[in-house]
C-alpha cells in the first residue's frame, strides 16, 4: 500500500525544493558575475599595456624637422661662401696682386697657405668649442673675426702705406680668418645631424660644402675680371667685403638656437661623446684613419689646383680669363652639379662607401687628363674638359667623405669626425704646396716671351721669375694614384649610425606588435 504524504508534508517539500533551487541560481549568477568581471579586469588589463606600449612606440618614432633648419643652413652656407671668396681671392690673379704689394709671387701664395698652417692647429680646439659653447656661438664669433679680418685687407690698400705695412695689415686679416675657418668647415655635417631628418642629412650637408668651392669659383670668375692692373686691387677687396657683411649679419639675426626643440632623427635624440672620449675612439679606429688620409688627399690635390691654376697655365699662353673663368667654372659648375647630385643619391642609396671610392677614381682620372695637357699650347677643350670632371667627380667626395666619417664613427659628434678629415686635408695641402713650390723649376727662356705671365716691369725694377709647373703636376698625379689604389683595396667600414637607427625602429616596430597581439 503506497504512502501518501499529508498536505502539511507537501508543502514543507515544496518550500524546501524551491529554496534550493534559489539557492543555485544564486551560485549560478556569482559564476556569471565573476566570469565577466574577470574577463573585463583581463581586458582593461591588456588595454592599459597596449596604450603603455603604444605611447612607448610613438616616443621613439615620432620626430620632427623645423622650417628653423633652412634659416641655420643658409646661415652657415653663406659664412662658409664669404670665407672661401676672402681666402682665395689673391690665386687667380697672384702675378698682379704681387705688383700691387711689390713682391714676390710666392709671398702671395702664403696668403692661402696661412688658411692651412694655422687651421691645422686650431682644429683640434674647434670641437671642443663646438661642444662646450654651441653651433650659435661658434658661428657668430667666427662671422665676426672673419669681419675683422676682411676690413684689415681692405686697410692695407690705402695709399700712402710702406710696404711692410702693406704686407703686415693684409697678412694680419688673413692669420685672423684663417683662426676661425674650422668653425665653418667644421659644422656641415654637425649641422646637418642636429637640424635634418635621416633622408636629407647627405643633402644639407651637400649644400653646406658646396659653398666652399662655390666661392672659389666667385673668386675665380670676379677677381681676373675686377683687376685688370696692380691698382686695381683695393677695388677688389672692398667688393669682397660685401658677402662677408651679409653672412655675419645672416648669422646674427638668423642662428637662434644651437639645436631644434624635437630631434629631427633617432640618432640626434641620442647624446654624442664627449669630444676628448671621442678623440680617443677615432684612434683606435683604423678604418677611419684610412678616411683620414683619402679624403684628406683629395682636399689637398682640389686645394692646389685651385691655388696654382694660373701658375700651371700661364707659362703655356693661357690667359687669366681662360685659367680663372673658364677652367675655374668648369671646375666649380660641375662640381656643384656632381655634389647636389650624389647627396641625393647619397640619401636615397646610403651607399656612402661605393660612391666615395667611384667618385675620387673618377676624379683622378680627370686629374691625368689635366696634367698630360696643362703644358700644351692651344690645348683649351681638353684643359677645359678635364677640369669639367675632376669638378664633377672630385667635390662630391667632402660631403660623401664627412657622412661616411658620420656614419662609421657614431655616436662620436660630428664635428669631431668630419672636422679632423678637413685637418688632414690642410695638412696634406700644406706638404703638397711646398712641393710644388720646390719642385718647380725656372721657364726656359724660349717660352718666356711667348707666355702670358706678367712680369711688371712697370711696378718692379726688375723681371718677376716665371715657374715651370710641370714636374710638380706628374708629382700630383701620382700621389693621387696611389691614394685612390689604397682607398678601392682597404677601405670596408660600418655604417654604425644607419645600424643604430635601424635596431631602433625594429624594437619600435616590436612594441607597436605587442600592443595589437
Amino acid at each position: 500500500m503506497s504512502h501518501v504524504p499529508s498536505p502539511m508534508q507537501a508543502s514543507r517539500e515544496g518550500e524546501e525544493k524551491l529554496q534550493e533551487n534559489e539557492l543555485n541560481d544564486l551560485s549560478e549568477g556569482e559564476s556569471v558575475i565573476s566570469h565577466h568581471g574577470n574577463k573585463f579586469n583581463s581586458q582593461q588589463s591588456t588595454y592599459e599595456r597596449k596604450s603603455c606600449c603604444e605611447k612607448e612606440a610613438d616616443e621613439d618614432d615620432v620626430y620632427h624637422t623645423s622650417s628653423e633648419r633652412w634659416v641655420v643652413l643658409s646661415a652657415l652656407s653663406m659664412l662658409i661662401l664669404s670665407h672661401s671668396i676672402s681666402r682665395i681671392a689673391f690665386s687667380p690673379v697672384a702675378y698682379t696682386s704681387a705688383g700691387f704689394y711689390r713682391t714676390e709671387v710666392n709671398v702671395i701664395n702664403w696668403f692661402a697657405i696661412v688658411y692651412m698652417i694655422l687651421g691645422f692647429p686650431v682644429g683640434f680646439v674647434t670641437p671642443l668649442i663646438l661642444e662646450k659653447k654651441g653651433i650659435r656661438f661658434a658661428l657668430i664669433f667666427g662671422a665676426y673675426v672673419n669681419l675683422l679680418g676682411n676690413v684689415l685687407r681692405c686697410v692695407s690698400t690705402i695709399s700712402g702705406l710702406e710696404q711692410f705695412w702693406r704686407l703686415a695689415l693684409v697678412f694680419s686679416g688673413h692669420i685672423l680668418s684663417a683662426l676661425v675657418q674650422p668653425m665653418f668647415m667644421f659644422s656641415p655635417s654637425l649641422v646637418a645631424s642636429l637640424w635634418f631628418g635621416e633622408n636629407q642629412r647627405a643633402l644639407a650637408n651637400s649644400i653646406a660644402s658646396i659653398c666652399n668651392p662655390l666661392g672659389v669659383l666667385i673668386a675665380f670668375l670676379s677677381s681676373p675680371s675686377l683687376v685688370q692692373e696692380p691698382n686695381d686691387v683695393p677695388k677688389m677687396l672692398l667688393i669682397y667685403l660685401i658677402p662677408t657683411v651679409l653672412g655675419t649679419l645672416l648669422a646674427t639675426f638668423g642662428i637662434r638656437r644651437d639645436k631644434p626643440e624635437t630631434p629631427p632623427s633617432a640618432s640626434a635624440s641620442i647624446k654624442n661623446e664627449e669630444y676628448c672620449s671621442g678623440l680617443k675612439q677615432l684612434c683606435r679606429n683604423k678604418q677611419y684613419w684610412l678616411l683620414f688620409f683619402c679624403v684628406g688627399a683629395g682636399i689637398a690635390i682640389f686645394t692646389v689646383i685651385t691655388v696654382f691654376m694660373e701658375q700651371m697655365l700661364c707659362p703655356w699662353g693661357y690667359s687669366d680669363y681662360f685659367s680663372g673663368v673658364v677652367c675655374g667654372s668648369c671646375l666649380i659648375l660641375s662640381g656643384i652639379l656632381g655634389a647636389g647630385l650624389s647627396g641625393l643619391l647619397a640619401d636615397r642609396t646610403k651607399q656612402f662607401v661605393s660612391m666615395t671610392k667611384t667618385t675620387f677614381f673618377l676624379c683622378i682620372a680627370g686629374l691625368g687628363m689635366f696634367v698630360f695637357y696643362q703644358n700644351h699650347r692651344r690645348a683649351h677643350a681638353i684643359i677645359a674638359t678635364s677640369c669639367a670632371v675632376m669638378g664633377f667627380f672630385g667635390l662630391p667626395l667632402l660631403p660623401l667623405g664627412n657622412e661616411l666619417a658620420v656614419e662609421m664613427t657614431y655616436p662620436i659628434d660630428p664635428s669631431t669626425s668630419s672636422g679632423m678629415l678637413f685637418l688632414g686635408g690642410q695638412l696634406q695641402s700644406v706638404m703638397l704646396i711646398s712641393v710644388v713650390q720646390n719642385v718647380a723649376t725656372p721657364l726656359s727662356d724660349q717660352h718666356v716671351n711667348s707666355s702670358s705671365c706678367h712680369s711688371w716691369k712697370e711696378a718692379h725694377d726688375h723681371e718677376m721669375e716665371i715657374s715651370d709647373l710641370t714636374v710638380p703636376c706628374y708629382i700630383l698625379l701620382g700621389y693621387g694614384c696611389l691614394v685612390a689604389i689604397v682607398l678601392l683595396l682597404l677601405l670596408k667600414p660600418d655604417y654604425k649610425r644607419l645600424n643604430a637607427e635601424q635596431n631602433k625602429r625594429i624594437v619600435s616596430t616590436d612594441a607597436k606588435d605587442v600592443s595589437t597581439s
